[in-house]
C-alpha cells in the first residue's frame, strides 16, 4: 500500500529506480510493462537508477530473459514512452505522496499539525506525544522520569530516564517505552491512512489496554503497571 502511494518527481534521475519506482508520469514500469520487468534480473531492478538506465540506453542491456511476444510489445511501448523523458541536471529527484491515498504532501506532523514529521518529533517532541508520555508514566508510577521529557531525542531521554528507575524494574520500563512508541506510531498510521483520530485520553487508555493484554498473556514485567481502571489527568 505504501509503495503504491508514492511517486517520484523526476529531476536528475540519480535516486529514482528505473525498473521499480513510480517515476514515469506517476507510474512504474511494473505497472506499465510487467512482463518486460519480469525478464530483468532482480539485483539490477533494485539498483539501476533512471540516470544510469537512460545513459547510452543501458536499460536495454538489463533485459536478459526470454523475449516473448508480450515482452517485445511492452519493450516497444516503453521505448516510445522514454522518448519524451528529459533529465534536469543538478535537480534532485523528489519523492511525493498522493493525497488520494490518504497521505500528506507536506511534512507536517499528523499528531499536532505543526513542526516536522521526523521520527524523534513524532515519538517524543510532539506536544500530543508528550502528553501521552506524561500521563502513562505518571499512572505507571514513574513520574520521576517525566522531568526530562523536554528532550527532543528519544534515545537521549530513554538513556537518562533509565537511571531513575530501580534496576529490578528497568526491563519493565524498557518494555513500556517500546509499547508507547509503538502505539504512537499506530496512532500516526490511523490518522494518516484511516482518518481515525483519538484524543489523548483515548490514546492513553489504548496503551493501558495493551499493558493489561500483555500481562494476561504472561508477560510479568509489566504487571506492576497493569491497572483495572484508568483515570487520565491531562498535563497542563
Amino acid at each position: 500500500m505504501f509503495q503504491a502511494s508514492i511517486y517520484i518527481e523526476l529531476g536528475d534521475g540519480g535516486k529514482a529506480l528505473f525498473w521499480s519506482d513510480r517515476w514515469l508520469q506517476g507510474k512504474s514500469l511494473i505497472d506499465l510493462a510487467p512482463c518486460l520487468v519480469d525478464v530483468v534480473c532482480g539485483r539490477v531492478k533494485k539498483k539501476r537508477t533512471v540516470a544510469q538506465a537512460l545513459q547510452n540506453k543501458q536499460w536495454i542491456s538489463d533485459i536478459t530473459g526470454a523475449l516473448t511476444v508480450q515482452v517485445l510489445l511492452e519493450y516497444l511501448q516503453v521505448w516510445d514512452r522514454l522518448q519524451g523523458v528529459r533529465l534536469q541536471e543538478n535537480q534532485p529527484d523528489k519523492i511525493s505522496r498522493r493525497k488520494k491515498h490518504g497521505l500528506q504532501d507536506d511534512d507536517t506532523c499528523v499528531l499536532c499539525n505543526q513542526s516536522s514529521k521526523m521520527i524523534d518529533h513524532l515519538l517524543i517532541a510532539c506536544p500530543f506525544s508528550r502528553e501521552v508520555w506524561f500521563n502513562v508514566l505518571r499512572k505507571a508510577g514513574w513520574e520521576s522520569v517525566t522531568q526530562n521529557l523536554h528532550m527532543d531525542h528519544l534515545a537521549s531521554w530513554w538513556t537518562e530516564a533509565r537511571k531513575h528507575v530501580p534496576k529490578p524494574n528497568r526491563r519493565g520500563f524498557d518494555s513500556l517505552v517500546v509499547l508507547i512508541c509503538w502505539q504512537l506510531w499506530k496512532e500516526r498510521n490511523d490518522r494518516t491512512f484511516d482518518r481515525r483520530v483519538r484524543t489523548i485520553n483515548q490514546a492513553v487508555d489504548r496503551i493501558f489496554d495493551e499493558i493489561s493484554a500483555w500481562s494476561l498473556a504472561g508477560y510479568r514485567h509489566l504487571e506492576p503497571v497493569s491497572p483495572i481502571t484508568i483515570t487520565v489527568v491531562v498535563a497542563i
